[in-house]
């Protein structure tokens, strides 16, 4: 059973929780990043294109001073453009593999919830999707949880783009 974030659960049952979780919905399918790898979540920004990426690439923003790469995570999981709403917003993700952090451009960003490893379905039989790790199931839906790692390993040109912005090349204006 999935918990829902809010400070009561967390003081009551915090040893039956493990991990906090970042909810997010493309389409009619709702997905988990843990919120390890999440530093912050921010409202959609104004970014710049950049020629020559992937379509899934939106563009690159400034946040707080620092170009973010800005990836579109509706188009590269669900064939589509994500839809500039309030509820629209960027996870800004920083890994162990990354040099500098990046954004997801997600919909409806709204809820955070706690789980243990062991309440969700860890088999992932396609080998097309080695970034989802397993499924939890609630009342209302199931949720795809999603691994950062394998997730970033489908981005092959994030390192050199990073190392291109990060050396004060200019971003087209």
């Amino acid at each position: 059973m999935i918990k829902y974030y809010t400070q009561q659960s967390k003081q009551k049952d915090s040893t039956a929780l493990t991990s906090l979780y970042v909810c997010f919905q493309i389409g009619a399918i709702h997905y988990a990043i843990p919120s390890q790898d999440v530093m912050r979540v921010i409202p959609l920004i104004h970014f710049k294109d950049i020629p020559e990426m992937p379509k899934y690439l939106s563009g690159v923003g400034l946040v707080h001073g620092k170009r973010l790469p800005l990836i579109d995570l509706c188009l590269f999981l669900n064939n589509q453009p994500f839809q500039p709403c309030l509820s629209t917003r960027i996870l800004i993700i920083q890994h162990e593999t990354l040099t500098n952090p990046i954004g997801f451009i997600a919909e409806s960003v709204t809820d955070l919830f706690y789980a243990s490893s062991l309440e969700y379905n860890q088999e992932n039989n396609y080998n097309q999707t080695p970034y989802l790790k397993g499924m939890l199931d609630n009342d209302q839906c199931m949720i795809h949880v999603i691994d950062i790692t394998q997730l970033l390993l489908k981005f092959e040109f994030l390192h050199s783009l990073q190392t291109y912005l990060h050396k004060g090349r200019e971003i087209n204006k």
